[in-house]
This record gives C-alpha cells, structure tokens and sequence, in this order.
C-alpha cells in the first residue's frame, strides 16, 4: 500500500468530505460509510477531522509500515519466497 499524504487528505476533506471521501482515502471504510450516510456526522465529524487529520493521517501510514512476518520468521517488506 502507497504512503498516504496530508495534502490529498485534507483536499477530500475540503471538496468531499460530507461523503466520507477522506475517510476511504485513508483506508477507514466504516467510518467512509457512517460519514457518507450522515453527511459527515451532521458536520460535527468534518470539524474534528479538520483538527485531527494529520494525526490520522500518521496512524493510517504507521498501519502499512509493519513489516509482515513469513512462516519462516522473515520480517521483511519484500515478496520473497520464503
């Protein structure tokens, strides 16, 4: 999965968030879902997240960045055969 930048996230926010947009963006489906079938929790949710996207925006890349561990024991990030 690509790294996730700040500046597309807050521009979902901006032009798409009372859909959920920016939720989706950042791999969060559920509250992409809730976001787009209460407009974006009635505007209170578009308001924290205004506040509170970059620290999102952090713990959606720190998800990816764990390194996956084969049967082996390899932590690697490559798709070796191991």
């Amino acid at each position: 999965m690509e790294k996730k930048e700040t500046i597309w996230a807050y521009a979902f926010l901006f032009f798409l968030g009372g859909l959920g947009v920016h939720k989706f963006y950042l791999g969060n489906t559920f509250m992409g879902f809730l976001y787009m079938f209460t407009a974006g929790l009635c505007g209170i949710g578009l308001f924290y997240d205004l506040f509170t996207l970059p620290f999102q925006v952090a713990n959606a890349n720190k998800q990816y960045a764990q390194p996956s561990t084969h049967t082996t024991g390899c932590t690697c990030e490559c798709n070796c055969p191991k």
